[in-house]
This record gives C-alpha cells, structure tokens and sequence, in this order.
C-alpha cells in the first residue's frame, strides 16, 4: 500500500507539471533544444561537469535520480550531486546549496532531488486534472529569487493549428535587485487557445516578502510560511501586461538531514 501511496504521489506531481513539460517539448521541437541534457551541454567549460554522471538537465531543472538502496537505520539513500556555478535549490525541500561543488545528497523513497538555479522560473498547473489537453485557469509559479524568465507555450494540445498561428507563448520574467524583485508577464499570439482570465499563484522558496503590488488583477493571499513566500494574483485577463513588485528579504531553510534526524 505504501508503494501504491508513492506511486500516485509522483504521478500526480508528473501531471503538475504538464505545462512545463509540454513547454520544454515545444523548445525541442521548435528550437531544437534537446529535452534532456547532459551538464555539459549547459556548462561546457565545467570540466567536472563531464563527469557528473546520473544526473541531467530537464529543462532549467537539474534532476539527479537516486537509484541505491535506503539506510536501515536512517530510512535515507543516497547519492554523490554535482553543482555548477550559482546558487541551487531543491525544489522540494527549499535547502540552497552554493555551485562549483558536489554534495552527498540524503533523501527518502519516494523523493527525487530536483535543483534550481538562482533566477529560475518554474511553473505548473495550479489544478488537478487528467485532461492532457487543459490549459489551466490557474497556473502555480515559483520563482527562484534572482534574474531569469521563462516562457511558457500553450496550444489546443490536439490538432495541428499551431501551424497556422493557433498558439500562445507567455513570457514571465523576474529582476531583483537585493531588496525589491520585479515581476513581468507578456504575452505573444493567438489568446484564444487558453482561459478568458487565469490566476497566478506565485511562491517564493528562502524568502519573505511584503508590499506586493500589482498594476492588474487582485492581490491576495500575501504570507511566509516554512522559509517559503507566497501571493496570488487573481481575474488577470490573458494578453493584458502584468506588471507586479514586491519587497524580498532572504532567507535559508535548514539543511535536509539535519532536518530529517531531528524528526
């Protein structure tokens, strides 16, 4: 039963991700950026990247796969993790980690390290469904506190019209000076293949945050929580520029075994 557990909780994560992944998808197709990477395609003038083995680029997100057993005593596997330059964080457990450095990474069954880089701009789909082809009305950002952006591609996700037009990139890109970050949202093509109005729910690992302000749509929802900051942005019409500013102060969550151990 608990195996069954795992299972469905990692599909459903996989189904979370459907826009990012379909995104990536879309990169390759249309970009001929390859939709798994070795390190070294990203950081060719890393030399320990090459051998950085059993681990990948997906996207922005670097995922290292842990494949040994668990410790009787700890119930942890592990695995040695290669980071290149910046800072990382694991998606999951909001620990940060400098770059240029390997790490023995701890985690649980069931439980995938997954990093960031400083500046990413992660996305997923805010509401569970099994509908494949459904661009959602809400869409879940987190954003890596730092300067990057990310674009997000949505069609019909059935017919061909894409060539034709029928598609709509979204463009999300954030700037933080060390106090304030600046969040903008673009849009290019045809509109009418996502929601009239869709809200965004941002969250913000390793930060807090206050004075959050937007030029549209309605701000809720403003709270730090567990090292992680979060607001929404609501009834923001699709093709209308967002433009939103928020006050950040960093921080950093404990280490993942320390954590572990000491519950």
């Amino acid at each position: 039963k608990a195996t069954e557990l795992l299972a469905i909780d990692l599909l459903q994560r996989r189904q979370r991700l459907v826009p990012y992944l379909y995104s990536v998808a879309c990169a390759n197709h249309f970009d001929n950026l390859p939709f798994i990477r070795p390190l070294y395609y990203d950081y060719p003038t890393d030399k320990r990247t090459y051998g950085a083995t059993g681990q990948y680029m997906l996207g922005d997100m670097l995922v290292c796969p842990i494949t040994t057993h668990t410790d009787g005593k700890s119930h942890l596997s592990t695995r040695k993790v290669y980071l290149p330059e910046g800072n990382w964080t694991d998606i999951y457990t909001g620990t940060k980690y400098a770059g240029g450095k390997q790490y023995k990474i701890y985690r649980g069954l069931g439980e995938i390290p997954v990093f960031c880089r400083d500046g990413t701009v992660l996305y997923r789909n805010g509401e569970q469904t099994d509908d494949l082809s459904f661009n959602p009305t809400v869409l879940q950002i987190k954003l890596f506190v730092g300067n990057g952006s990310c674009t997000i591609y949505e069609d019909d996700g059935e017919t061909l019209d894409y060539r034709n037009g029928k598609c709509l990139r979204t463009f999300v890109t954030q700037r933080f000076d060390g106090k304030q970050s600046d969040i903008v949202i673009t849009f290019d093509g045809d509109t009418t293949v996502v929601p009239d109005r869709r809200t965004y729910c941002f969250e913000l690992p390793n930060a807090a945050v206050r004075d959050v302000t937007s030029n549209i749509g309605t701000v809720s929802n403003v709270s730090d929580y567990n090292g992680t900051a979060s607001f929404t942005i609501g009834d923001v019409g699709i093709g209308e520029t967002v433009h939103i500013t928020a006050n950040i102060t960093l921080s950093q969550q404990d280490e993942y075994l320390a954590r572990q151990l000491q519950a």
